[in-house]
């Protein structure tokens, strides 16, 4: 296998993979329909609400002290980590069992891109139908669709609290003296479009929230524009002036994304989440100018970013995340569907969820609204790396039985890719188990 065709599974995917291997080849996988979230769905929104509802009504009849009552609540807290369990499972086989592994990897980038750092049970809910109905259909057309989507998705309103920002002068706000949540409109100029140290003011951020006020999501509704609750008059934001209409916020979303800054920071994102380090500013510029040139295409900011010799430079820079370690951990080892999507969710449990949670990436509690982070080192502190450790032997004593670590060595990091002290340490390993567990902790596995 060339150079190129492993950049192309490891640095723009999850494992070695038989998918299409050259700069047409990943372009093309953003093509046609969604098989992966087609074979492994989720939860919507209406069936999130319903568990966050019956969660928080029982917390409610919890509060009588009754024996009754704390066990209809915890059985509802239970039934609702059974879901989310069952549907990080489906996000998890979609990146394993894939035939679009750079699709699934752009997914995971902008599920990061626009965080919803759960703070309780009933936000966590709302997550994964935001990946499904918000970021998956969006990741290769216009950005100001994925933009509106994913702000204007349930999670991140309430997420971010909008539910709370009301017009002070609107019919509502008088009457009631309520006033301006900025949340939202911090995180949408600050980490969502322009980025951190734009040329926005404090200014800008009240102006964008009077904007936004009046959207609100209602259960039986979805999202909505209330008028009664809609700061009247314009707003003036980054020097436009906007009326007090859905359309007005629309109009300014499709400003903001074909904003300069707007382009630089998605390009300098992209960057560094694929290739690392510090990126040189020629990458991203070419990244930017096409997204300007092409109206905020996405596939066309993509297409840029394999166009540049930097895309395809040496590997090691970048740490797996805990989930992309796993995810191509799983790959290499061979799990099959039937293994990953059975019945019993404890073995998905122990396999997973809890392997991440000790590697430092429980899945919806990101540190803040900023997302995980990127840099090498944040991934190799002792407690993580201690994580990694003890899942890759827990890995090999499944595998070990089946697996020749001769070939797994080349299986699991590609041809050529294995230093000669690794290819030694592993041919020398007392057992199967430890030779397999030191592939899988070895740097090479765990670096892209």
């Amino acid at each position: 296998m060339d150079d190129r065709a492993l950049i192309a599974d490891i640095r723009f995917g999850f494992g070695l993979s038989d998918a299409a291997k050259s700069r047409d080849g990943l372009l093309s996988q953003l093509q046609g329909p969604d098989q992966a979230a087609l074979e492994f769905p989720s939860f919507d929104m209406k069936a999130a609400y319903g568990l966050f509802n019956s969660y928080r009504k029982a917390r409610r009849e919890e509060r009588s002290g009754s024996a009754e009552a704390a066990m209809t609540a915890k059985v509802a807290r239970q039934k609702a980590l059974l879901e989310i369990g069952k549907a990080h499972r489906a996000i998890m086989a979609r990146a394993v069992f894939t035939k679009t592994p750079f699709r699934e990897r752009l997914v995971h980038f902008w599920m990061d891109h626009f965080t919803v750092a759960a703070k309780n049970l009933p936000t966590l809910v709302t997550i994964p139908p935001m990946i499904d109905e918000a970021i998956r259909p969006h990741i290769s057309g216009k950005f100001v669709d994925l933009l509106e989507a994913a702000d204007l998705h349930p999670a991140m309103l309430i997420y971010l609290d909008q539910q709370n920002s009301i017009g002070p002068n609107s019919p509502v706000g008088k009457r009631r003296g309520r006033g301006l949540n900025e949340n939202l409109a911090r995180e949408l100029l600050e980490l969502h479009t322009l980025g951190v140290g734009a040329g926005y003011t404090q200014g800008d951020v009240r102006e964008l929230a009077k904007l936004l006020t009046g959207i609100r999501y209602l259960p039986k509704r979805g999202v909505i524009h209330a008028k009664n609750q809609t700061e009247p008059g314009p707003k003036v934001i980054l020097g436009n002036t906007y009326g007090q209409g859905r359309a007005d916020i629309r109009t300014f979303l499709e400003d903001v994304s074909l904003h300069p800054d707007t382009a630089r920071h998605l390009a300098r994102k992209l960057a560094i989440h694929f290739v690392g380090g510090e990126p040189d500013p020629e990458f991203v510029e070419q990244m930017a100018d096409a997204y300007l040139r092409s109206d905020g295409d996405l596939s066309a900011t993509y297409a840029a970013m394999l166009d540049h010799p930097a895309a395809w430079g040496a590997m090691g820079a970048k740490v797996k995340p805990p989930f992309e370690y796993i995810a191509s951990g799983l790959r290499a080892a061979g799990v099959t569907r039937a293994a990953m999507m059975g019945d019993d969710m404890r073995n998905y449990r122990d396999l997973v969820l809890r392997p991440m949670q000790l590697m430092g990436q429980e899945f919806g509690r990101a540190p803040g609204p900023d997302g995980w982070p990127e840099e090498a080192e944040a991934w190799v502190t002792p407690s993580a790396l201690a994580g990694r450790l003890q899942w890759a032997l827990q890995v090999a004593r499944l595998i070990a039985p089946r697996t020749d670590p001769r070939a797994f060595i080349d299986h699991a990091l590609g041809v050529g890719r294995a230093s000669e002290a690794l290819r030694f340490a592993a041919h020398k390993s007392q057992s199967k188990e430890e030779a397999i567990a030191m592939i899988l902790a070895s740097p090479e596995f765990n670096r892209r």
